[in-house]
């Protein structure tokens, strides 16, 4: 998560949200906040990834798990990424909810 012009909108509502992560989710030096796996090692892929993805990760010691494609519980990210040299953004959101991605 990056901020914009370094800010939060509402910096009490990232604290309490840090706080409630009990060390789960670090905000580095650069703005970018980083979330940490409950469960180390673990990868839960959705359904449509190939097999050969499942059994190439579990070589290397991961515990695969499946979940269905599509489904909410991968997530909703949204994310901008700006060029301030070519004065573009570019966004995206995840299409598993009903999400926006908006940059000014």
């Amino acid at each position: 998560m990056v901020f914009r012009k370094n800010q939060f909108a509402n910096p009490a509502g990232l604290v309490q949200f840090m706080q409630k992560s009990a060390g789960r989710v670090k905000l580095q030096p650069d703005h970018k906040l980083v979330f940490r796996a409950s469960e180390p090692g673990r990868l839960v892929l959705e359904a449509r990834l190939p097999q050969a993805l499942a059994d190439q990760l579990q070589s290397v010691g991961h515990d695969v798990q499946w979940w269905p494609d599509w489904t909410w519980k991968a997530g909703a990210i949204c994310m901008i990424d700006s060029d301030p040299k070519a004065g573009l953004h570019h966004a995206g959101a995840d299409p598993r909810r009903s999400t926006y991605a908006l940059g000014w």
